[in-house]
């Protein structure tokens, strides 16, 4: 139903416009001349305000989630332009890579189309495949647009061959377990000289490879109100940088709306330390040592289906 409404708005102007002008056809000859050309100019406007005040912002946004931006986009041109016919595995879920068959001659395994299941193969089991060291329906790509829910590129990054990272996407070569290359690629686009990466996903985004919101018209909401937070929506959230510099403390603000102390887990490095936040601002210290030219991953684990706001996380000695 909610879909019958959005293709039926652009009709509304139409039937409404109907409506009316049959009303003055019918009172044409007990109306005079000036009030019924006024009538029709006040119409001529309602029919572009009103149909506009009952569209539903947060459903037509939310059905846009996987919109493409121009990183998306050169992405497509350098898939195009290397490969023809290519089975490409995808997130499906919020996902751009729907679009690659619209820009590409390559498909893709998941879409809206086939709800993002081939069989009982979903993007959560391909996941689990590829842990197993298996191609999930013999595809040759794997594209990762990491806005949540996504694929976890971690979990490919120490297995197949890593081709290309551009600005948070990820594109792996399927048929090739040849990893030597991967941290050169990845060093180049991760390298962080700054001692700060913000929470803001237009400037810092590609540092936050998975669990977090990117494409979401809430975030941009948020962002347009100058408040940058990284929308940590899944179970666990990574962020991965190659610093430029040795570090021996990492600070970070977390924001909590739970009204209730919440339980965290942080991995930086593979050391695990427990945290409690609570309602509000929260600043987590932990002493770890962050190495220089050096793929670092910092991983926050909740237990809780909620949303929590990373605002900064500093680099320390």
């Amino acid at each position: 139903m909610e879909r019958m409404f959005l293709w039926l708005i652009p009709l509304f102007p139409v039937f409404i416009a109907l409506g009316w002008d049959t009303a003055l056809t019918l009172t044409r000859n007990i109306t005079v001349r000036k009030l019924h050309v006024m009538s029709e100019v006040f119409i001529l406007i309602l029919l572009f305000i009103v149909p506009a005040l009952s569209i539903p912002y947060d459903l037509i946004a939310g059905e846009a989630n996987f919109y493409v931006d121009s990183n998306n986009l050169e992405d497509f041109k350098w898939i195009n332009d290397r490969f023809s016919n290519a089975t490409i595995l995808n997130s499906c879920f919020q996902d751009s890579a729907q679009w690659i068959p619209f820009f590409t001659s390559n498909t893709v395994i998941f879409s809206h189309m086939n709800r993002c299941r081939v069989e009982n193969l979903t993007p959560s089991n391909a996941e689990k495949t590829i842990l197993l060291g298996l191609r999930p329906l013999n595809a040759e790509l794997a594209y990762i647009d990491t806005n949540y829910p996504s694929l976890d590129p971690m979990v490919f990054y120490p297995r197949y061959k890593l081709i290309r990272f551009n600005d948070g996407n990820w594109l792996f070569d399927l048929t090739s377990t040849d990893t030597r290359n991967n941290y050169r690629i990845l060093s180049n686009e991760l390298t962080l000289c700054d001692d700060y990466i913000s929470g803001n996903m237009h400037l810092d985004g590609k540092y936050y490879v998975y669990g977090f919101w990117k494409k979401y018209f809430r975030v941009e909401y948020f962002y347009l109100e100058g408040i940058d937070y990284a929308w940590l929506t899944a179970p666990k959230g990574t962020i991965a940088f190659v610093p430029c510099r040795d570090y021996n403390k990492v600070t970070m603000s977390i924001v909590s709306s739970m009204r209730s102390p919440l339980n965290l887990s942080v991995i930086i490095n593979g050391k695990e330390y427990d945290a409690t936040i609570t309602q509000g601002a929260n600043i987590l210290s932990f002493n770890v040592t962050i190495n220089r030219d050096s793929l670092n991953v910092i991983e926050i684990h909740k237990d809780c289906d909620c949303i929590i706001f990373v605002e900064s996380i500093r680099l320390e000695n």
